[in-house]
């Protein structure tokens, strides 16, 4: 039997007709089925959103932590250029003070070397000069005691600088072997 609603207009009265004991019309469940599917479409799309969100957020995060890496990577890598830069020169300044004082060192003993042979020269020619003189005034002096004078003489006034070895240390040579010829005993 069926049984209409009465409180509805009638055009709704008679689409509303329900049998006593018949399920929900098709339409209703059909509607219910929509909203239900479009809410899960919506909760779907909400989360689909978040998580495309979530892995956007992920992928800025990655991109700067690989940023900040490559930008350490670049500033070590700097730091030791700077480091080796700075080895290399110190190791170049060492060699350059090591050759500097070499030539100092050959500065001076080639100072020496030629102050000792200036020496012996003018030992040598102030022994010929005392020799032809004590000849030539018919004295003859033996050559020992012509070196211990020279000696003598030499260790009191001869002074080698190895700063200056062209002019002190001839001019001391030159002045004592002149003085020399006094000191010898000669007429």
């Amino acid at each position: 039997m069926k049984k209409k609603i009465r409180a509805l207009p009638f055009s709704i009265q008679k689409r509303c007709q329900i049998k006593e004991g018949e399920p929900l019309p098709l339409k209703i469940a059909v509607a219910v089925v929509v909203v239900v599917v479009v809410v899960v479409v919506v909760v779907v799309v909400v989360v689909v959103v978040v998580v495309v969100v979530v892995v956007i957020v992920v992928v800025v995060v990655v991109v700067e932590v690989i940023v900040v890496v490559v930008v350490v990577v670049v500033v070590v890598v700097v730091v030791v250029v700077v480091v080796v830069d700075v080895v290399v020169a110190a190791v170049v300044l060492v060699v350059v003070v090591d050759v500097v004082v070499a030539a100092v060192i050959l500065v001076v003993v080639v100072d020496v070397v030629v102050a000792a042979v200036v020496l012996v020269v003018v030992v040598v020619v102030v022994v010929v000069v005392i020799e032809l003189a004590a000849a030539a005034v018919g004295q003859r002096i033996s050559r020992g005691k012509v070196f211990a004078k020279l000696l003598k003489l030499c260790s009191f006034h001869c002074e080698i600088k190895t700063s200056s070895v062209g002019n002190d240390v001839t001019g001391h040579l030159v002045r004592s072997a002149l003085s020399s010829l006094a000191n010898l005993g000669m007429p």
